[in-house]
């Protein structure tokens, strides 16, 4: 089982790094949508560096987790 961490911030500050998170995601979900050929590397001028389809998707996932997990706990 994965170590919990508690962290104290201002509201505010969790929203920043909530949306850093989210452009992140946005990166990765990109990069699932290249590598997959969906369109020219010219409509994704941020993409990330990884392997194969399969690992974006994992990774883009966990970024996914991770918002989700914000959220339920700042709403």
């Amino acid at each position: 089982m994965t170590e919990k961490c508690t962290l104290t911030l201002n509201r505010e500050d969790v929203l920043q790094i909530r949306d850093a998170l989210a452009e992140r995601l946005h990166v990765w979900f990109n990069t699932v949508r290249y590598i997959q050929g969906e369109s020219g590397g010219s409509d994704f001028p941020d993409l990330a560096d990884c392997d194969n389809a399969r690992e974006a998707e994992l990774v883009a996932g966990h970024y996914a987790d991770i918002i989700a997990a914000i959220d339920d706990q700042i709403s």
